[in-house]
């Protein structure tokens, strides 16, 4: 009984959110505002005023990651993408996607928040 109670704990710790949740706020062309990055870098900025995170990856502007999830558990923000699954050719640019996601209400609103990003294939 214990390890149940215990499950259910670890559960309730982790918050879960997946792209027709209503913390995506966006996803759109281009960096976050201000931001200039090195060719092919992804990264996040914390906008902690806003309880928000622009989360951004570079790839082809024709078939851009997908966002998949994102969990936050012990302090760390993971957002998790999928790769573009085209239906015909991608172009072979560098573009960057920008998605936007709301903090959850128990995540420190400030830049020593942890945001991991993966990629999955």
């Amino acid at each position: 009984m214990v390890g149940a109670a215990l499950s259910l704990v670890a559960l309730a710790a982790v918050w879960f959110l997946s792209p027709g949740d209503d913390l995506v706020i966006s996803q759109r062309a281009g960096l976050p505002a201000g931001v200039s990055a090195d060719p092919g870098h992804s990264g996040a900025v914390v906008r902690g005023e806003e309880r928000l995170v622009d989360v951004y990856i570079g790839g082809s502007s024709s078939c851009p990651t997908e966002l998949d999830r994102a969990e936050f558990a012990d302090g760390v923000l993971t957002v998790h993408f999928t790769s573009p699954r085209a239906s015909g050719p991608c172009t072979a640019d560098l573009a960057y996607t920008t998605t936007t996601i709301a903090l959850p209400p128990e995540a420190p609103s400030s830049d020593e928040l942890d945001v991991r990003i993966v990629i999955d294939d």
